[in-house]
């Protein structure tokens, strides 16, 4: 998608509005990426709890 952005650069009217397409596109790719869970972090409080833990017990 950006490589599309950027090749419809030329064809705009200011540059305000080059900037205005770029963010439009950034701001859609972030929403399309973060919408699915990340099952990585799924117990991320459990562990990170654990891993607290060992640390202290390693002081």
């Amino acid at each position: 998608k950006y490589r599309r952005t950027i090749q419809m650069r030329t064809s705009m009217p200011s540059e305000k509005s080059v900037i205005f397409l770029l963010a439009a596109v950034a701001m859609e790719e972030t929403k399309t990426t973060y919408e699915r869970r990340i099952y990585q972090f799924k117990n991320w409080k459990e562990k990170n709890k654990i891993t607290v833990e060992v640390q202290r017990k390693e002081r």
